[in-house]
């Protein structure tokens, strides 16, 4: 009889931990991920008037501080305007003037910002390395027409265009030469 009710027990244990087929259930779902093409920046090297650069042009230091700023919101024969500064015109010889430009890419209908320098640079005389500085600061974006502080990418060739200016400081009785430096600028989706 112990027997019996010993092997009842155990048949009665194993059937309460033993898998059931009426008491689970399976489900599938996926799994998935979305790669986003990346944003990306380049100089518009096909600029026509400045190969993509900001360039503040030709001027005369006149024996005074002044400054020269290129506003990226104008048309370019409006760009560029002076205090205390004597501008030069534009000729064979003479450097141009023009707001950088920039070309965004990335996926289609995207919007992006752009980010500017929040501080001045220095450019140098001679290639970048002389002894001779000026500042350039107030960067700003713009496209023409309005300041933008970012865009969004072109429907169908997921591309934006948009310029850089900014405000160069030239010391009183600036040494004369061509003066260069390097700026960034940042775009990132929204």
């Amino acid at each position: 009889m112990k027997k019996k009710l010993l092997a009842i027990g155990s048949l009665a244990a194993v059937s309460l931990y033993a898998p059931h087929s009426a008491m689970a259930a399976q489900a599938t779902a996926n799994a998935t991920a979305t790669i986003q093409q990346a944003v990306d920046i380049y100089k518009n090297t096909d600029n026509t008037y400045t190969g993509g650069d900001l360039a503040f042009g030709t001027m005369l230091a006149l024996g005074s501080s002044g400054t020269v700023t290129i506003d990226p919101t104008k048309a370019h024969a409006d760009q560029r305007s002076a205090s205390s500064v004597t501008l030069v015109a534009e000729g064979t010889g003479l450097t141009k003037y023009g707001a950088a430009e920039f070309v965004c890419t990335g996926a289609k209908s995207t919007q992006y910002t752009i980010t500017v320098p929040s501080e001045g640079i220095t450019i140098k005389d001679n290639g970048g390395t002389g002894s001779n500085s000026m500042t350039v600061d107030t960067f700003t974006a713009g496209n023409l027409t309005a300041s933008v502080s970012g865009g969004t990418l072109d429907a169908s060739s997921g591309t934006s265009s948009f310029h850089v200016g900014g405000k160069l400081h030239v010391g009183a009785s600036q040494a004369a030469g061509t003066y260069t430096g390097t700026f960034n600028v940042t775009v990132a989706y929204q």
